[in-house]
């Protein structure tokens, strides 16, 4: 039974450590009516990373969707911004912004915002 407990907690262990090592900033900002993304990301320097943005915008019985995706490679301090959108939000529409980071297939950081 020991010996099961402990294989479960290093299973856990494993599974937090898979998403440790990049912390990832989605940087949405509203101003006025204009949503603003830049998302940055740090890590391991020089490890290179595929990435994905979706900026989604809901109201009024409307909805869009822009996506964004690239690869980008973090300088020798562990940083790189990711690309950049702005979107317009009118009155009474709400907002999401998902980012994620790959590491080859495997997700590695995942980051989500909204807002009315």
């Amino acid at each position: 039974m020991r010996v099961g407990a402990l294989l479960a907690l290093a299973v856990l262990a494993l599974a937090a450590q898979a998403g440790a090592g990049y912390n990832l900033d989605p940087g949405a900002s509203l101003d006025g009516r204009t949503l603003r993304v830049a998302p940055r990301v740090s890590g391991p320097p020089g490890e290179r990373l595929r990435y994905e943005i979706v900026v989604r915008r809901e109201g009024a019985g409307n909805s869009s969707d822009n996506r964004q995706s690239g690869t980008v490679v973090l300088d020798g301090t562990g940083s790189a911004r990711l690309a950049t959108s702005s979107v317009s939000v009118g009155r009474g529409e709400a907002y999401t912004v998902d980012v994620k980071i790959y590491e080859g297939a495997r997700l590695a950081a995942e980051r989500s915002v909204s807002g009315p």
